[in-house]
């Protein structure tokens, strides 16, 4: 037998769930365990070796099923096709045939064990595991399992099953389960039909309904559609299991799949359980023991109904989408050699999106280098390399631990050639202190002169003395935690006119809004910092500051408030604040984030550190005077041509009607953004980035990564713009976006966003702005009149929601 076409079928049983040691390829009916039960038998397979080898299989925990023919061979001729048809239709009388024997002895032997089986104790070790009494007619086997009987359309037992204290479930061996059944009895309200018992007992404790025991899910239907036959007036509740770990790793929920098949078969409502805590809690049981049974009467209250199936083509309109849902992207591959690199390792140990990382290390790049190098376009035109950059994300997201990676390496630095400078600083303070103190003695003696020349010489005395005065150096800055303006410049004016702020709070805009200046924004020494224009800083009581080339970094990864909050403070728009940061919009990772992730390979580590200490080692360039200038890096030819189209495409955005249209503040300066971002770009991962022109291909990476920005910059101008009814409704459409929701009702859509959301007036003004954008659509037909509360309003989901 070809192994390598029995690993071809093993792979297609994988791919179904279903776990087995070996494969027997002998055209009978073998049992095996699947994915999660895998010392269980509610897998099956069937495999021929006949030529070509075909085999069939059933997932009974999940209902998947599957057929599968051998392709590696040639086409079939006629006879071979024939050949194969009849063989697997005898294979398949047979095994009907053999079937029908095994069910009809397994009915046998089910009748004699029940009637030898012993009454269930109240404290059965399962059902106190579960919480639950013993409900309907139930037994004990003599080696202490619980048996619970499948039943005919009749009440006739077809087949057992037993459940062992811990929890292990086995059917009769050969017993039929299609279409058995289990009755818990109850009230003659509506009929519930849950997977397995435990459930059906917390069920029917909390609402007393009578509640049908179905055993899997790929048996909801039979039973369901049996209990339509016999009860066509009656409601029927279809209890899922919410399969949400199986759909998380493949892809699927088959609990909430096929009740909402069966519901839909039978016009019959469905009941999903929601926990506040998933870990591996599924179904109304969980739900029971976790939460009481309050919340699962209010799960079964707020049953919904199931619509027939939508033909996505004939569904209706698309929804009309929010500006700033779901930024796209940026992929890691725009970002070659250690760039990259080092930020995906990072987003991996620290399990972030990779936004987050490459907003920082962007701004520890424009740290090292700003105001020595610039970008040159063309003559009379070229572009610094600081950056203003926001990266918002909400708490838990390890912003901090993110930020402090990356700026490490400047940090480091700071901190060597502060160690390196401690002695030479010590001696030269302390030498001036000594000349201070002997300055003003000199001066106090001046009083007790008696004659005019003695005074002149004592303050001739002084002058000289004054110009001995040594200048205390001071260690070199390139970080500050926070400032206000004045301190900005005073901060600029000693350390080489250029400062960085990398930080994950975003404190620095009460700042500039007036925190210290009673609520008088003061932005200009920020503002003309982001293009190096002249400032000049008057202080009170001291000198006036003129800076004649000053260059600010800000890279800031705050809370979403704050980002919201911006456009609304006094002048951060109209002045332009807003318009000269780039912004990164990344999807929050919480919820989905791995235990397992890898540490950073301490080569990347090592090489971006040492790729931020060649830069911050860059002599200064200087004039012809001794003043510092900054390096020019020219754009290759090439280069220059993709940066022109790229920017005439951006002009004709800005016009009416373009897609800039309400964002010329940040579209106008979109351009130099672009050069900025490629030029970091080129210093992180030139060989010699001051003599190499900037490369055509770093030229076009980096104006791919500022398209991305630019659906990033929206999404930001659409947050700054919302209000908390729009808030409302993009919070809601999330929760059916993740949980892929395909009807629910108001009370579920708050109790999902309750926590900001707490009141049913706010929660129906977000439902109604969805109605309105053809998210969802009122399936509500309640027609009842009288006292009592009324149900909750039902909605069904806009299938092109999931597009």
């Amino acid at each position: 037998m070809d192994t390598k076409i029995v690993s071809a079928f093993r792979e297609e049983l994988k791919s179904g769930g279903l776990v087995l040691d070996e494969i027997i390829a002998d055209g009978k009916l073998h049992r095996c365990g699947t994915v999660g039960k895998e010392r269980g038998k509610d897998g099956a397979y069937v495999l021929h070796a006949d030529p070509p080898m075909s085999g069939w299989w059933q997932n009974y925990r999940t209902g998947e099923s599957g057929k599968w023919t051998d392709r590696h061979l040639h086409p079939m001729s006629i006879t071979e096709k024939d050949r194969l048809q009849t063989s697997v239709a005898v294979a398949q009388n047979a095994r009907r045939e053999e079937s029908s024997r095994l069910h009809a002895k397994a009915k046998e032997t089910a009748f004699r064990i029940w009637e030898k089986a012993d009454p269930v104790p109240l404290n059965h070790p399962y059902l106190a595991r579960k919480g639950v009494m013993p409900l309907g007619d139930i037994r004990m086997a003599h080696d202490g399992r619980l048996i619970v009987p499948l039943l005919d359309n009749v009440g006739a037992i077809m087949s057992l099953q037993f459940i062992a204290a811990c929890g292990e479930k086995r059917f009769l061996a050969g017993g039929a389960t299609s279409g058995g059944r289990f009755t818990i009895p109850g009230d003659d309200g509506p009929l519930c039909i849950a997977e397995g018992y435990a459930t059906g007992a917390s069920i029917h404790e909390a609402t007393k309904h009578t509640v049908l025991v179905a055993f899997h899910c790929g048996n909801l239907m039979s039973v369901a559609t049996s209990a339509r036959q016999t009860y066509p007036d009656r409601q029927i509740i279809l209890c899922a299991d919410n399969d949400h770990e199986t759909e998380r790793a493949r892809g699927r929920n088959p609990g909430v799949a096929h009740a909402t098949e069966a519901a839909r078969a039978v016009s019959g409502l469905l009941a999903i359980p929601r926990f506040k805590v998933p870990d591996s809690a599924t179904d109304l049981n969980d739900l029971a023991r976790t939460e009481g049974l309050d919340a699962v009467r209010n799960c079964i209250m707020a049953a919904v109904p199931v619509l027939p199936e939508v033909d996505v083509q004939a569904a209706g309109p698309s929804p009309v989408r929010f500006e700033n849902e779901n930024s796209p992207d940026i992929p890691a591959r725009l970002f070659p050699g250690i760039l990259g690199k080092f930020c995906s390792a990072l987003a991996e140990e620290l399990q972030v999106p990779f936004e987050l990382p490459l907003c920082s290390a962007l701004g520890t790049i424009a740290v090292a280098v700003q105001r020595k190098c610039r970008v040159r376009v063309k003559d009379g035109y070229a572009e610094p390399l600081n950056i203003f950059a926001l990266c918002p994300l909400p708490p838990g997201e390890r912003k901090s631990a993110t930020v402090e990676a990356c700026k490490k390496p400047l940090v480091e630095w700071q901190t060597d050639r502060s160690r390196e400078m401690q002695d030479g600083i010590r001696e030269a303070a302390s030498e001036r202190r000594t000349l201070e103190k002997a300055i003003d003695m000199k001066r106090a003696s001046i009083g007790k002169a008696k004659t005019a020349q003695q005074r002149k010489d004592l303050i001739q005395e002084i002058k000289a003395m004054e110009k001995e005065l040594p200048d205390v150096p001071r260690a070199p800055r390139l970080l500050a935690d926070d400032f206000t303006p004045e301190a900005l410049a005073l901060l600029m004016e000693r350390h080489e006119q250029r400062i960085g702020l990398l930080e994950a709070e975003g404190g620095l805009f009460d700042t500039l809004a007036g925190r210290y200046s009673n609520g008088v924004p003061n932005l200009d020494a920020v503002l003309k910092s982001w293009s190096g224009e002249t400032c000049q800083i008057d202080r009170r009581g001291a000198e006036t500051i003129i800076l004649n080339d000053p260059h600010l970094t800000l890279v800031i990864s705050p809370q979403p408030e704050v980002v919201q909050a911006l456009a609304g403070q006094p002048g951060f728009r109209g002045r332009g604040l807003v318009g000269r940061f780039l912004y990164f919009m990344p999807r929050s990772r919480l919820g989905t984030r791995s235990l397992d992730s890898s540490p950073m390979p301490e080569s990347i580590a090592r090489k971006w550190k040492q790729t931020i200490q060649n830069l911050l080692s860059i002599v200064w360039n200087r004039d012809t005077r001794g003043n510092s200038v900054a390096y020019d890096v020219p754009l290759s030819p090439e280069a220059l041509n993709l940066w022109r189209k790229f920017a005439q495409d951006v002009e004709s955005a800005l016009l009416p009607g373009g897609t800039l249209e309400h964002m010329t503040d940040w579209g106008g300066k979109y351009p130099g953004q672009a050069i900025r971002l490629a030029g970091l770009m080129h210093m992180a991962t030139a060989p010699e980035p001051l003599t190499e022109p900037l490369s055509p291909q770093t030229m076009e990476n980096a104006l791919t990564a500022a398209t991305i920005l630019a659906a990033h910059a929206t999404a930001a101008y659409g947050l700054m713009g919302s209000d908390p009814q729009l808030e409302c409704a993009q919070s809601i459409l999330k929760w059916i976006e993740r949980d892929r929701v395909s009807s629910f009702t108001a009370r579920d859509a708050m109790g999902k966003v309750k926590g900001r959301y707490p009141t049913m007036d706010k929660v129906n003004a977000g439902l109604a702005i969805l109605e309105e954008r053809a998210f969802i659509f009122s399936a509500s037909q309640d027609t009842r009149k009288g006292p009592g509360r009324r149900p909750s309003a039902v909605y069904t989901v806009n299938p092109h929601t999931f597009e």
